[in-house]
């Protein structure tokens, strides 16, 4: 009897041991059909906020939440990262968020705002909300409806770029030569949408820029503005919609 015990507690040993080292390999990867992989807090990073409302603990506990999603014919992507970003979240926070720059909008999360603006997420739309109240006390920016606008708004937003090149501004020579105005922007995410023009067959494309004075920064390295004309012009304020971020 007692070797058969044995026997039987060696064989536990071993696929525990298995178990744990699967875990230790592959931290945080769901290798698991059931989706079920065994996430630790302080081995898996931060938290962050999926498409679907909810905050996940870890990157571990999202990826076990995709696995679930796509078993049930669903797609879960990352909103933001940290808490959740909502309608009530203060815009000290808001305006410091990481909202995601979707490439594949899903259109249940877009919401339309009150400037026929589509935005991805609830985060992107309460980010540039705050911005918009910083901006101006006269007109508030709200929501017109969940999903996509049916009329996106297509005026330009005038940039003075005069404000970010003063005279004293040092120049340098860029690579092919040229000698360009040199400044440095201050690290502040104040993100506008434009419209980039390009060299190649597709002519032109939308990015989001970090802020105006990164947006100038690179009006005057592609030679678009000069001293003579220091006019830049967005599409509008806040994140494009399907960019990455520049700048």
């Amino acid at each position: 009897m007692a070797i058969y015990f044995c026997l039987l507690l060696l064989v536990l040993q071993g696929v525990y041991g298995a178990v744990r080292r699967q875990v230790i390999i592959n931290p945080g990867v769901n290798t698991h059909t059931a989706c079920d992989t065994i996430c630790d807090e302080e081995t898996h990073g931060s938290p962050m906020c999926g498409s679907d409302g909810i905050e996940y603990k870890t990157r571990c506990d999202y990826n076990n939440a995709v696995c679930t999603a796509s078993k049930a014919g669903d797609r879960l992507t990352v909103s933001n990262y940290g808490p959740c970003i909502t309608l009530n979240t203060s815009c000290a926070d808001a305006i410091q968020a990481r909202c995601v720059q979707t490439a594949m909008m899903d259109e249940s999360t877009m919401v339309c705002g009150s400037n026929n603006i589509t935005y991805a997420s609830t985060c992107q739309f309460r980010h540039s909300q705050c911005l918009f109240e910083q901006r101006t006390t006269t007109t508030t920016l709200t929501i017109a409806h969940m999903g996509k606008c049916a009329v996106e708004v297509n005026s330009k937003i005038e940039v003075d770029c005069s404000q970010y090149f003063p005279d004293t501004t040092p120049s340098v020579a860029i690579e092919s030569g040229t000698v360009v105005q040199r400044i440095t922007c201050p690290k502040l995410y104040d993100p506008l949408c434009v419209n980039l023009k390009t060299t190649s067959a597709i002519g032109s494309y939308t990015r989001t820029m970090s802020s105006e004075c990164s947006f100038c920064q690179y009006l005057m390295n592609s030679h678009q503005i000069s001293k003579d004309n220091m006019i830049g012009y967005a599409l509008h304020t806040g994140p494009c919609t399907h960019s990455g971020l520049i700048g």
